[in-house]
């Protein structure tokens, strides 16, 4: 044995972060199994977010190529736009500016009648109009069970949903609180890791 397989063999004994990947029998690797060894506790959630994103996206990618009706290559190419880095570090963008618009009115409190309120009825028409034509997209580009099978679309439906009844019924309470609630969800959807090691069964494609 080579002295650097040996000193590859002690680290692979002597790491505290071992990252196991079982793969099918009928896949790419035959079934071969594969054993990492993580640095410390940040690579290793790191490579189990990329890997659980990869699993879940060609489980969802599997269900909308099984699609057939005439609406599916168009709905395949909007999903692929609506994911990519551009389109979600912009609605991340539009919704911090949001809420950063509703910190800044809770503090101001405009007066009734006066121009500070009528601009910032308007950048709430705004902002929830674009979140209303994400919404909207989202759901063209992964209808149906790709779309309501993840948590986090449920809960984006709802909280938009009561958003916009908020602007048609203005007595409804609630509406900086769903700004909130979306900032929250995009930076759980930028920074959520998770913390313990995990071992994963891979999606064939």
């Amino acid at each position: 044995m080579s002295r650097e397989a040996q000193r590859w063999d002690d680290e692979e004994e002597d790491s505290e972060y071992p990252f196991v990947i079982y793969t099918q029998a009928d896949g790419h690797t035959s079934g071969r199994n594969v054993v990492l060894n993580a640095r410390n506790q940040e690579e290793l959630a790191r490579w189990t977010k990329a890997i659980d994103d990869a699993r879940n996206e060609a489980r969802l990618e599997s269900i909308r190529s099984s699609d057939t009706h005439y609406l599916a290559p168009y709905m395949r190419k909007v999903a692929a736009w609506y994911n990519s880095n551009l389109v979600q570090y912009s609605v991340a963008v539009v919704i911090f500016a949001s809420y950063g618009i509703a910190i800044v009115n809770s503090q101001l409190l405009p007066p009734p009648g006066s121009d500070s309120e009528y601009y910032m009825k308007l950048a709430e028409w705004i902002f929830t109009s674009i979140f209303a034509l994400e919404l909207a997209v989202n759901l063209f580009g992964h209808w149906f069970w790709p779309f309501f099978n993840c948590t986090w679309n449920c809960f984006d439906f709802l909280v938009v949903g009561c958003s916009v009844v908020s602007l048609i019924i203005p007595a409804l309470p609630g509406n900086h609180t769903h700004t909130r609630v979306r900032a929250h969800k995009r930076t759980h959807t930028h920074t959520h890791v998770y913390t313990h090691p995990q071992t994963f069964s891979c999606c064939k494609h």
